[in-house]
């Protein structure tokens, strides 16, 4: 439905919900860099890391290689 504003009134700016990266501050050598687009996006290089992770040792059995304990048949 339409409603009746006077045109002279002033437009209210929104607030966006944009937010803006603070300064990069490189702590450690190889963190990845964010460098921002025009299109309000990041972009996150992390081709100069190398990151390695170990499953917790609750779940560590789970993320094994199973190819290790099976036949060679049964990979077939």
């Amino acid at each position: 439905m339409a409603t009746e504003r006077n045109p002279f009134d002033k437009i209210e700016e929104t607030i966006s919900n944009v937010i803006e990266l603070p300064e990069q501050i490189e702590e450690a050598t190889g963190a990845p860099t964010i460098e921002p687009d025009e299109d309000g996006g990041v972009t996150v290089d992390f081709t100069q890391t190398s990151i390695e992770m170990n499953p917790e040792s609750e779940t560590e059995q789970w993320y094994g290689n199973i190819a290790d304990t099976l036949d060679d048949e049964s990979l077939t």
